[in-house]
């Protein structure tokens, strides 16, 4: 077999380090003291800092620091209480560093863990696994291309885990499980071919941040389940993005923000008192909402030149009572927004400004829903309206030529308001009983100024 020389700081670290319980296997260090810190320059390097159980309350810290090529670092930290601290720097690429805080449940709880891995190189991986401790906090800082990193925590009072990844085609993947006291998440990650999954499990309060910023191709996606949960998405400067979102659990908060143009928001949550908000602003961009539960707030906003912004799509699902759904479309062409919601109490509203072949559609089944459709400024643009249910009301405005409204209410006492400013405007409007020949209050209003306008009732 080949021999294979030690790097110059791996051979002095050996040598003033053997009776101390550090071995030697080809290019390998291992050091198991209870204060490690090992240098390693050169390729194909491996270097492990063990730290084993049995040593009591005490703390614990190792550091490995390696420059050079397909190097390894690995710090294990397992046994009774007491603080642990790991840190792992490697400059070059096709790097490995691996940090491994793990504890034997409430017993032999660790005090707090902190780990940090600095990655300064191409194809370098990074992963981090704390267990049980009363805080857990872990940080990934990348530089270059085509890295990853991977963060772990489980069953600590409380978990943080920042991820800050510069350049392109970087992958970050955080897992949170039964934070008692709360879990937060921050990603950054600066480029593009960017891709983050979040998921916070069992954890109350937690919050997950995620920021890319970068030309194309970024994909983001956060799962929370749980109580009063907050999840923060931001896309900026490009195109082709994707934002993710699921929740369950009362009380969450979801915000997406995303400048470019064909990106994609998909945001679903299940629960009480639910909010999410999408912002886009762009050319070809999709929003979506899917909302389960009762009191919930659903917001898009969509803001595009009037000239260049258009096929923009809105789609605002809930079911539920006292829902809200707000949508806001600015500027562009041929446009859309869908809302329906199912059950009762709740309020569909649609604002369309400066816009040319938008349309608008609602479907609410229940009673007491309201429904508000204002389109300024526009042309060749639709609203339909579609209620089934008691107490109902419509109230629609249109300004602009060439628009139509079309609505249709099946129920008792319903109404629709109708108001059209402009010229070749169309306004259609039904209203029928659940029963023939039994008919409770039904209100129609039509208002039409202008010329060439038509209506039907």
């Amino acid at each position: 077999m080949k021999t294979k020389r030690l790097p110059l700081a791996a051979a002095i670290l050996l040598a003033i380090s053997t009776a101390q319980g550090v071995n030697a296997d080809e290019n390998a260090v291992i050091i198991t003291d209870a204060v490690a810190t090992i240098n390693q320059t050169g390729q194909g390097n491996s270097a492990k800092a063990i730290q084993k159980e049995g040593s009591g309350n005490k703390a614990y810290s190792a550091a490995i620091i390696q420059q050079g090529l397909d190097n390894s670092a690995g710090i294990y930290q397992i046994g009774d209480g007491g603080n642990r601290t790991a840190s792992v720097n490697q400059d070059g690429d096709e790097n490995d560093a691996n940090i491994r805080q793990e504890f034997n449940g409430a017993d032999d709880d660790a005090d707090l863990t902190e780990a940090l891995v600095v990655q300064t190189g191409n194809s370098n991986k990074a992963d981090v696994t704390q267990t049980d401790s009363l805080g857990a906090t872990a940080t990934v800082i990348s530089t270059l291309d085509g890295n990853s990193a991977t963060i772990s925590q489980t069953d600590s009072a409380t978990a943080s885990a920042s991820i800050d990844q510069k350049s392109d085609s970087s992958t970050a993947d955080v897992f949170q499980a039964n934070a008692t006291q709360g879990s937060t998440v921050e990603v950054i990650q600066s480029g593009q071919i960017h891709a983050v999954y979040v998921n916070q499990i069992d954890a109350e309060k937690s919050t997950a941040m995620v920021s890319q910023t970068g030309d194309a191709v970024n994909y983001a996606r956060i799962n929370q389940n749980n109580f009063q949960n907050t999840a923060t998405i931001t896309q900026k400067n490009g195109s082709a993005n994707t934002a993710s979102s699921l929740q369950s659990g009362d009380y969450g908060i979801v915000n997406v923000l995303q400048t470019g143009d064909e990106n994609e928001s998909t945001n679903d949550q299940k629960g009480f008192a639910l909010s999410a908000l999408t912002e886009q602003s762009g050319y070809r961009t999709t929003a979506s909402i899917f909302q389960g539960g009762a009191a919930n707030k659903a917001q898009i906003s969509q803001l595009f030149a009037a000239e260049t912004g258009q096929d923009n799509e809105a789609e605002v699902n809930q079911d539920g009572l006292d829902n809200d759904a707000d949508v806001r479309q600015i500027g562009g062409n041929t446009s859309g927004t869908s809302i329906t919601q199912s059950n009762t109490g709740n309020t569909a509203q649609t604002v369309q400004r400066d816009s040319k072949g938008a349309n608008f559609d609602v479907l609410q089944s229940g009673g007491e829903n309201r429904v508000e459709g204002y389109q300024f400024r526009s042309y060749n643009s639709d609203i339909d309206i579609k209620q089934t249910g008691d107490y109902n009301e419509v109230d629609a405005r249109q300004s602009g030529s060439g628009n139509r409204f079309e609505g249709f209410q099946r129920g008792a006492d319903i109404a629709i308001d109708i108001q059209q400013t402009g010229d070749n405007n169309k306004a259609e409007a039904e209203q029928s009983e659940w029963q023939v020949g039994i008919s409770r209050d039904m209100t129609m209003k039509i208002t039409q100024s202008g010329t060439i306008n038509n209506s039907i009732t």
